[in-house]
């Protein structure tokens, strides 16, 4: 299977956000095809854990004050490619996380996924583009100065903005 994207041009070019087609144009259609599926079974998991994912990998975006991811629809590889030991509990679903990984890491490397952090590849440009200001907006969400739905507003517009 060819990428369109060769791993060492990915690392330090491409924005750590992504939509669901620039996740597919970079990792392919069957990466792209496992991660639905297990979304697809975390749907059925994830409602009840309120962010414990979000905890283990150290997203910059928790808050309890959330109910849901706030930038889901860009999330960053380091999300896209985690999913907890309950959503791959089941046999089909192992074996899917296993394929999956099984193409990335032929692709890019022992360095990139379901380590201690997962996904580290794009990880300093997150940090990068995330800054001072996403900090900011969830500090003011912590202080329950702001509103969580207005915390939402206020990261896509800076995920956007940063985008572009």
């Amino acid at each position: 299977m060819k990428l369109d994207v060769k791993p060492e041009e990915w690392r330090g070019k491409h924005h750590p956000f992504m939509r669901n087609d620039e996740f597919a144009s970079i990792f392919g259609p069957e990466v792209a095809r496992d991660v639905n599926l297990l979304e697809q079974r975390a749907s059925s998991v994830c409602p009840s854990c309120r962010g414990k994912c979000c905890q283990m990998i150290g997203c910059e975006l928790y808050s309890p004050h959330l109910d849901f991811c706030p930038i889901y629809e860009y999330r960053p590889l380091k999300c896209r490619l985690f999913f907890c030991p309950k959503v791959t509990a089941d046999e089909e679903s192992l074996r899917i996380a296993e394929h999956m990984s099984n193409i990335i890491l032929n692709r890019f490397g022992p360095g990139i996924i379901f380590d201690s952090p997962p996904a580290v590849l794009g990880e300093q440009q997150l940090q990068q583009s995330m800054g001072e200001k996403a900090k900011s907006i969830i500090q003011k969400l912590e202080r329950e100065e702001i509103a969580p739905d207005r915390a939402r507003g206020l990261l896509l517009n800076l995920i956007r903005a940063d985008m572009t």
